[in-house]
């Protein structure tokens, strides 16, 4: 992915919105997309990444979790706080806390030390003040999220640098959580899970004592073993920490435990003991009222959780009717939209197609056009050249004719005039009398009656 500053920026925002619109439910595509552009965004500077890291909780928790695993090196060599920035309250909710344990479980190989740090911060904050553990939506969390296939990876989780409190704090939330953790009426972590934590305790020699519903729970999940896991178990009952061996006495039926187990619970079978054993003891019906009011009250506690279990399944179930009724009606919006769409398409497929035509007769009207035009520009070039010519005739021929007619109309001007020119020749060395005058006027008048029958006139001379 080669993006910029901005772009990555920009694409950030998108995905952090998209992942609030379906609320933190994103497909993986859009997951694999946030991964890569967080995790570059968290690389390029100090502010990135603390403006990434405190944006996580706005994205899926695998997605926060995979990021950070990929960076962690990176955030250790710059010194970003990330361990006091995950304590902070902003990382306080469900869907923080399952990102913490989904690093705390991804960290177990790459980094055990910060793992157990992120681990005990985390159940510090799952503390409750009723109970010895935590809720049973923080005990389904660690089940779900940490356990159900962390459980392989136990044996790096170390708590040497812890307090001794939090380290034992630790240890029975991550055993209440596999004995006591349910979905659906029945246990989040598998038998041979169960049985790796029970094998994990015997790392803690001062683990101290367990809370009590946490013992039965362990009792009653054994009991649904099968027989071959119990064989197990029996074997290595003797090594367990006492508070859990106490826990496993009830269901563990091996010679080795036998006679422990007579002595802290009665007869409980006797086809465990030979003839000098049934010798040694005497049977206390009131220590075995005692136990029967014991697993009564374990089997109200069970049954009580189941009906909280049962509640929480049918509100779940509720829900999830209600997300399908609306995911139901959203495919419907969505199916009349494509439908919209469709008719929308193939509506402007066709005026696509009518357009198409119609600039396709345009286009051969404009062809045609083009060619008319060029023929009638070629006529009119020839047909002004024919004029030109017929013009340049014309106009030679005009003058021709113009220059005749002068030619004859001075012809015959000069003949009329000539008789009076001759007569002014002849009066030119005569002395000029009164009676010459009047003959000379006489003849002006008739000049310019000649001139005038000829179409001269001068102007200011009375011609009548």
């Amino acid at each position: 992915m080669t993006l910029n500053d901005g772009q990555l920026q920009q694409r950030f925002a998108d995905l952090r919105d998209l992942s609030a619109k379906k609320k933190y439910r994103l497909p993986k595509p859009e997951r694999d997309e946030c991964v890569d552009v967080l995790s570059l965004l968290l690389e390029s500077s100090s502010e990135n990444a603390e403006r990434v890291v405190e944006s996580l909780p706005g994205f899926p928790s695998d997605v926060g979790a995979l990021v950070l695993t990929k960076m962690w090196q990176h955030l250790q060599t710059s010194e970003f706080p990330i361990i006091p920035t995950l304590q902070s309250e902003k990382f306080s909710s469900d869907l923080c806390k399952r990102l913490r344990l989904m690093l705390s479980h991804q960290l177990l190989s790459l980094s055990p030390d910060c793992s157990a740090l992120i681990l005990l911060d985390l159940f510090q904050d799952m503390k409750s003040a009723k109970k010895d553990y935590p809720t049973i939506n923080d005990l389904k969390l660690i089940s779900s999220t940490f356990l159900d296939k962390g459980y392989v990876l136990l044996n790096k989780l170390s708590f040497a640098n812890a307090m001794e409190s939090q380290a034992k704090l630790s240890i029975i939330y991550i055993v209440a959580a596999a004995f006591l953790a349910k979905s659906k009426g029945e246990l989040i972590c598998s038998h041979q899970a169960q049985l790796e934590i029970l094998r994990w305790t015997k790392a803690f020699p001062k683990l101290g004592g367990i809370p009590t519903e946490v013992a039965k729970g362990i009792t009653a999940a054994i009991r649904e073993w099968s027989d071959d896991f119990r064989q197990i178990l029996g074997n290595e009952v003797d090594t367990m920490h006492i508070s859990i061996r106490n826990a496993l006495l009830p269901v563990i039926e091996t010679p080795a435990t036998a006679v422990s187990l007579y002595n802290q619970l009665g007869p409980f079978d006797d086809s465990l003991k030979s003839a000098d054993d049934q010798s040694k003891f005497q049977y206390d019906p009131l220590f075995e009222i005692s136990r029967l009011v014991e697993h009564i009250k374990e089997q109200d506690l069970l049954l009580k959780d189941t009906l909280i279990d049962l509640e929480k399944s049918e509100r779940d179930q509720q829900l999830a009717h209600s997300e399908l009724r609306t995911v139901k009606n959203d495919r419907e919006e969505l199916k009349k939209e494509l439908d919209n769409l469709k008719d929308k398409t193939n509506q402007l497929r066709m005026e696509q197609e009518q357009l198409e035509k119609s600039l396709n007769e345009l286009a051969e009207d404009l062809r045609k056009a083009r060619s008319d035009i060029k023929n009638a520009e070629d006529k009119l070039v020839e047909t002004q050249h024919s004029y030109d010519q017929q013009l340049d005739s014309l106009s030679e021929r005009i003058a021709g004719e113009g220059n005749h007619r002068i030619e004859a109309f001075k012809k015959k001007l000069m003949l009329k005039l000539r008789i009076y020119g001759q007569s002014l020749d002849e009066v030119e060395d005569m002395e000029m009398t009164v009676e010459l005058g009047k003959v000379l006027q006489i003849q002006l008048k008739q000049i310019l009656k000649i001139l005038k029958s000829q179409g001269i006139e001068i102007e200011g001379i009375d011609n009548a």
